[in-house]
């Protein structure tokens, strides 16, 4: 049966029917593709059934993101595997949700990314910065990011910057004291220095002695030019002994 339509043309009274103006009578959508709830014509679908978890994709009704064809009843089945975008069946996992912090395993399931910990279905960020590891709870670490230059602290199931660096809010990775500081607060606040430099209190910088300059960020070598007094490298000379000049 047709009726008119917003436009004034005659459309199928069932939004699931095209006009085939051949026959001159209106025909179901999933007689030419499978599933189809709304078409424009034989194989023109547009839209598919979504009480049956099916989603169009090039041309043809598919089972929707986490559902797979059941070969046996020819219906989508949901996959049941946390974090899965598409599977084959309710073991094996195609695609994860990679938006949600979910990847692949070569066994084909989904395990949370570093520094996430699944809960329930979900996969929620480790609470303490630095955590590449967390067990039973978010809050709880077993495992720092040493690439990112933390250390764990086993009693309290927390990280800390190594020796050298300083937490920064806001920012997942340690950063650099300068040169020498062996302990700081802020890249301008250094609290302690290595053994090799001392800690000038007007700049709050570490220092070598005079004569040594900074050979790595934790030594201070011997200036080696002849004549040289001080320096700030090794072939870098910014004083002369009496005898010589610049």
């Amino acid at each position: 049966m047709t009726v008119p339509d917003d436009d004034g043309r005659c459309g199928c009274e069932d939004k699931a029917q095209y006009i085939n103006y051949t026959a001159l009578q209106c025909q179901d959508c999933n007689a030419t593709v499978e599933f189809c709830s709304r078409c424009n014509g034989p194989n023109q679908c547009y839209e598919c059934d979504p009480a049956l978890n099916r989603r169009l994709k090039e041309g043809a009704c598919v089972c929707d993101s986490g559902f797979f064809l059941n070969a046996t009843t020819n219906l989508c089945d949901p996959c049941n595997i946390p974090g899965c975008l598409e599977c084959t069946d309710t073991e094996t996992c195609e695609d994860c949700d990679e938006d949600s912090y979910w990847v692949d395993t070569a066994d084909k399931k989904c395990v949370c990314a570093v520094r996430h910990l699944q809960v329930n279905d979900k996969c929620e960020n480790c609470s303490s910065p630095g955590c590449d590891l967390c067990q039973g709870t978010v809050d709880s670490c077993v495992e720092c990011s040493k690439t990112r230059k933390w250390d764990e602290d086993p009693l309290n199931f927390t990280c800390f910057c190594q020796a050298g660096t300083y937490y920064q809010d806001g920012n997942d990775v340690c950063q650099d004291c300068k040169n020498g500081c062996e302990d700081c607060s802020t890249a301008d606040d250094c609290l302690t220095c290595y053994d090799d430099f001392f800690l000038n209190t007007t700049t709050g910088n570490c220092q070598c002695d005079k004569g040594r300059y900074p050979s790595t960020r934790t030594n201070c070598a011997a200036c080696t030019l002849v004549g040289c007094a001080d320096c700030t490298a090794a072939n870098t000379c910014t004083e002369c002994v009496a005898t010589y000049k610049l």
